[in-house]
């Protein structure tokens, strides 16, 4: 198939993984893979070092008159110079346009629209025009937002299919050797390390480990807490104040972005996802699980479709440090459930995330888009 991914991300993060990830996957089955996005945006820059043919010179994204005139014309002349078999569409930004290109062009190409985003979308007469005649097929990463999304806008549960992400299984797993990062971390073999890796923000909830902190040291006070974040968000001072303000500074390790994040990963004992909303993909569950890691996430967006708990990781209640404290806890008294906890969300990291699952999964619903496109 010929086929157009549009990634139309201002930032590298879980969505604009999944589509990369997707396409890399659909390329190495033997589909022909264009990539169309935002000029210098990190999945852009990344798919031009993997070789993907990239557009990047169409605007459908913002508000001037004439500049989206201009590029509904140059989109839609450029549809039928590629004639693609298939459009997906990974964001809302623009997706109107999109969608009456798609409508207007020569070869009448099958449109899908993926939707990793735990934001409802409005049930209005153009939304309900786009998702349920416009649109041939569905994909949401979670069936959270293919439930909520039949509801709102009342498809048919046949227009929408859940399609997991993906992780890479060879660069996340658990014989990588932590050890070095440790060193260069300055801690100890002996300690038992848990962590927090990703973006500060309010939603990401770093502040309940901080406050569950406390009590997790009387029960082991050798461990230490490494939050792995980016330096330059502005959230980062009001962590650090909380940290000072509880005396809890000797216990705390902060470092800023690692381009070898796996190693980072290596280096815990337990992950720890303290989010209290979004995760819609949610990447770094997904990373630990493959990493073999024990890990306590909270019961937001899919992380309760990743994790079964007690199985392959302990879920708690959101915004509640008494309860992460406690879970903690019992992995730190309980050092063979820790172990037997990561090695099978290792397992589930293998059966249910890897690229091949995702590529099959997507290439069906292609096939069925294009099928629906011919009754249209």
């Amino acid at each position: 198939m010929n086929l157009l991914q549009i990634v139309n991300v201002r930032w590298w993060n879980a969505e604009a993984a999944y589509a990369l990830n997707l396409s890399k996957g659909l390329r190495d089955r033997g589909h022909k893979v264009t990539i169309l996005g935002l000029p210098q945006s990190p999945v852009i820059r990344r798919a031009e070092e993997e070789n993907f043919p990239i557009i990047t010179s169409v605007d459908l994204w913002g508000f001037n008159p004439y500049t989206l005139h201009k590029g509904f014309r140059g989109f839609l002349r450029f549809l039928n110079q590629e004639r693609f078999d298939v459009i997906n569409a990974h964001r809302s930004e623009g997706y109107c346009f999109v969608a009456l290109a798609a409508k207007l062009a020569q070869n009448k190409p099958a449109l899908v629209r993926t939707r990793g985003d735990m934001r409802p979308v409005r049930n209005n007469p153009l939304n309900r025009l786009l998702y349920g005649k416009w649109t041939d097929k569905v994909i949401t990463s979670g069936e959270i937002i293919r439930r909520n999304l039949c509801r709102d806008l009342r498809l048919a549960a046949h227009q929408v299919q859940t399609i997991y992400g993906s992780v890479d299984l060879q660069r996340f797993h658990p014989f990588l050797d932590g050890k070095t990062k440790r060193r260069e971390l300055a801690i100890e073999e002996k300690v038992r390390l848990i962590g927090i890796i990703g973006r500060v923000g309010y939603i990401k909830g770093h502040e309940y480990l901080i406050t569950a902190a406390s009590k997790i040291i009387q029960i082991d006070p050798s461990v230490r807490f490494l939050l792995a974040i980016k330096e330059e968000d502005e959230d980062i001072v009001r962590l650090k104040n909380l940290i000072r303000q509880l005396n809890l500074s000797p216990y705390f390790i902060l470092t800023g972005f690692h381009p070898d994040i796996e190693k980072v990963m290596a280096a815990l004992d337990i992950g720890i996802v303290t989010s209290i909303g979004s995760e819609a993909n949610c990447r770094v569950v997904l990373e630990l699980m493959a990493s073999g890691k024990s890990i306590v996430a909270t019961q937001v967006g899919i992380i309760p479709e990743v994790i079964d708990n007690g199985v392959n990781g302990l879920l708690i209640p959101p915004k509640n440090s008494e309860a992460l404290a406690e879970a903690i806890g019992f992995l730190l008294k309980n050092p063979e459930k820790a172990r037997s906890l990561g090695q099978e969300a290792r397992r589930t990291a293998e059966r249910r995330f890897n690229i091949h699952r995702l590529v099959e999964e997507t290439e069906a619903v292609y096939r069925e888009a294009l099928k629906v496109r011919l009754l249209r």
